[in-house]
């Protein structure tokens, strides 16, 4: 799970939209904080560049640090792709960091991808063997690997090359790239495993493409739209007419819409889809709705409180005090500036679990409390959380969960590939209470 960004100017070739990308990223950091890089066209007679570091986009794009990045980078830059990342099938360190490239004889893609191809070290080793070398283990490098590869036996049409990479790749790939041409290239997985939108400001005369809705929104005044599954979009600043093109290279494949998109990872003011146009809190608060209605319907005890697990849970838990009139109170306090749990590496999460999140004893002594989450993927959390809330005095603790059990890996951009490490896996739902 990452984020994946571009700016274009239309208007004025002349103009250096780098700013405009790195302040995308800076909004995008809920998506991956563990690096960030961009991809640039080179000058006139160069190469396409890519700079990337291990890091959050708020400590690299920090303003002691923008100002040397935005000088070294200076001159005519119409064209930009930027992400942020959050390992997870290779390691935490410079070399995965993205974008990647491919390049030969002074011409280069740069690619940036959101998502993860389940079987990357079979796709290598083909690639190895027919004479290509890796400086990583990304998934994104095999990717500009495989889209280079294409390029070079189809005589140089890039178009030809994206839509055979598209078609043949199995994986989740939301992705843009700059190409040898000196255009912006947009790609969705037949699938859709991950968002992709995008949007113009007809005003400045920008083009973007984010992850996140909202931020789209935000900047365009507008509702953007969405890359379809199966889309290749096309945006070139250097004609007058036809600058942006659309290629539909797989059609009528089943979607499949990652669900942690909806639970947990995307910004609670993005949307679901362009056929739906609510809000990921809107889905949120209605799951919570849901949540209460199952629960009076079940004849369960009345609880006297309900509060969220921060920050994932918060909009269930309004939905759920709503719908059963008992009083929302945030009795679970988060340290906002720890970071997200989920995404730290399994050594590190259960201590910053512990020391994560605390209980405000006032709220819940003697309280029956009820618990909004999103899921219990490896139950680290969950359990101390419901240990910190009886040694605050609580009287009872009913945990409320709005996905159904995480019981199998995902192999399309969630860090959750051994089955053993999560909780609900083999576990009936009695099992997992216990």
């Amino acid at each position: 799970m990452c984020g994946v960004a571009a700016v274009v100017s239309l208007n004025n070739p002349e103009l250096n939209v780098l700013p405009d990308l790195l302040r995308i990223l800076l909004q995008m950091q809920n998506r991956g904080p563990d690096a960030a890089g961009f991809g640039i066209i080179g000058l006139v007679g160069k190469p396409n560049l890519q700079w990337k570091k291990s890091g959050s986009a708020k400590e690299l794009f920090a303003p002691s640090e923008v100002g040397h990045i935005l000088d070294k980078f200076s001159g005519s830059r119409p064209i930009t792709i930027g992400h942020v990342r959050y390992a997870t099938a290779s390691e935490r360190d410079a070399d995965n960091a993205q974008p990647h490239h491919f390049g030969v004889g002074g011409q280069r893609f740069v690619v940036a991808a959101n998502g993860d191809i389940p079987f990357c070290d079979s796709e290598q080793t083909k690639l190895t063997r027919i004479g290509y070398q890796f400086e990583s283990n990304c998934d994104a490098e095999v990717i500009a690997k495989w889209l280079g590869h294409a390029w070079l036996n189809n005589g140089h049409n890039e178009e030809e090359a994206f839509q055979e990479v598209g078609k043949t790749l199995s994986g989740a790939f939301s992705l843009v790239a700059i190409t040898p041409s000196k255009r912006l290239f947009i790609m969705r997985d037949p699938i859709g495993f991950r968002p992709l939108w995008y949007g113009l400001d007809k005003s400045a005369g920008l083009f973007y493409v984010a992850s996140e809705s909202a931020i789209l929104q935000k900047i365009t005044g507008s509702i953007p739209c969405e890359v379809l599954p199966g889309e290749l979009i096309v945006v070139n600043p250097f004609t007058a007419t036809e600058q942006i093109k659309k290629y539909r290279f797989a059609n009528n494949r089943p979607q499949r819409f990652c669900l942690m998109e909806i639970y947990y990872f995307s910004r609670p003011d993005s949307f679901h889809s362009e056929k739906d146009l609510r809000t990921m809190h809107e889905l949120r608060l209605n799951l919570g709705r849901q949540l209460g209605k199952e629960w009076k319907a079940g004849g369960y005890p009345e609880p006297e409180l309900v509060c969220p697990v921060p920050n994932s849970g918060t909009a269930s838990a309004q939905g759920f005090a709503l719908e059963c009139g008992v009083p929302y109170i945030e009795a679970i306090f988060k340290d906002r500036y720890a970071g997200r749990i989920f995404l730290d590496p399994a050594a590190e999460r259960a201590n910053r679990a512990f020391t994560n999140l605390s209980v405000i004893a006032g709220y819940v002594k003697g309280k029956k409390v009820a618990v909004t989450d999103d899921s219990i993927v490896r139950g680290e959390q969950s359990i101390d959380v419901a240990r910190k809330l009886y040694a605050a005095g609580a009287e009872e603790v009913y945990w409320l969960i709005t996905a159904p059990p995480y019981c199998y890996p995902c192999f399309f951009g969630i860090n959750t590939p051994d089955p053993e490490l999560l909780i609900a896996h083999q576990r009936s739902i009695e099992e997992l209470q216990r």
